[in-house]
């Protein structure tokens, strides 16, 4: 099988860096190391791979999932990668060295995505069947608790920047949020949806949910009175993906038509849009110090945009 090919373009408000071939299998997910130096992907292929940044250059294949990896995700300190697949487990991996560290099978369904508290101690992944499984890291035992509430499949998870709040999305058409210091309770559901939310993100700040769903707009949610801004609107498909920038100035989104774009990341104005070239855009992230947004694509290409500020 031949090596991943990198190539190097130029666009506009978003200028392309670079393209990393992930070869003939969709990319789902993309995620940068806390350090920047790093980034994951997760493969429609059953594999994960870890690229340096900047260069581009493919370091590790990451091998042992037996069916689509639909995410990854680094612990804050970038000493651990865990990623989530429709094998129905967990795994955590080593990302100096590409070892895998340990497997966390699940009785559910397909794991649809997984996350990192900001502290390191939990974490959580999105189960198919509706529930939420939660780890304690390090811990002894590697049995995960359920949260139970959900009536559909659990689409994405996010954990607040700060405190003990998990946000979550699911096909029975809700965004709820989890009080992760009462495990017993049920999660509280924050809002409803024609169709079902896909994706869900906390802005820096911890005050700010968005969502990204199947009736092709982005929702910006104000967690203290619990009300979102008008849905904004120009994707024409489901938007799989949003990320904000590390200082919450600039949300990106992904999605079907595939199409990225950038909105003001507390007004919600559209700031620029990359039509792309069709296929659809699964995973977006900006590198922690924010110069740089990844995506990911069904045509199995990771694109490196580099973000010009306004002139």
């Amino acid at each position: 099988m031949p090596p991943p090919v990198l190539q190097v373009d130029n666009a506009s408000r978003l200028a392309l860096a670079q393209e990393l071939e992930e070869q003939a299998a969709a990319v789902r997910a993309v995620a940068f190391a806390p350090d920047g130096q790093t980034l994951a992907t997760a493969g429609f292929d059953g594999t994960v791979r870890l690229w340096s940044w900047p260069g581009g250059v493919l370091q590790y294949t990451l091998e042992g999932h037996t069916n689509t990896v639909r995410d990854v995700a680094y612990r804050p300190d970038g000493r651990q990668l865990a990623s989530a697949g429709f094998d129905h487990t967990v795994r955590l991996w080593n990302p100096a060295t590409g070892r895998l560290q340990t497997t966390l099978p699940v009785e559910t369904l397909a794991l649809n995505a997984v996350a990192y508290s900001e502290d390191g101690t939990l974490l959580a992944a999105a189960g198919g069947d509706g529930r939420i499984w939660l780890w304690y890291v390090g811990a002894s035992t590697a049995t995960p608790i359920p949260l139970e509430g959900h009536l559909g499949g659990v689409m994405d998870v996010a954990f607040a920047p700060a405190g003990h709040l998990l946000a979550s999305v699911a096909r029975d058409d809700t965004l709820q949020l989890w009080n992760l210091e009462q495990l017993q309770a049920a999660g509280e559901v924050i809002a409803t949806f024609e169709r079902w939310p896909y994706t869900v993100a906390f802005d820096p700040s911890g005050s700010r949910l968005v969502t990204g769903s199947v009736d092709e707009t982005v929702s910006m949610w104000a967690l203290a009175e619990s009300m979102a801004v008008d849905p904004l609107s120009g994707h024409e498909g489901t938007v799989y993906a949003v990320a904000f920038t590390p200082d919450g100035s600039v949300l990106a989104s992904g999605g079907a038509d595939g199409s990225i774009r950038l909105w003001d990341g507390r007004s919600g104005t559209s700031l620029h849009t990359i039509e792309g070239d069709g296929a659809a855009v699964l995973g977006v992230t900006f590198s922690p110090d924010g110069r740089y947004l990844a995506s990911a694509s069904a045509d199995g290409f990771i694109r490196l945009w580099a973000v010009q500020p306004d002139t």
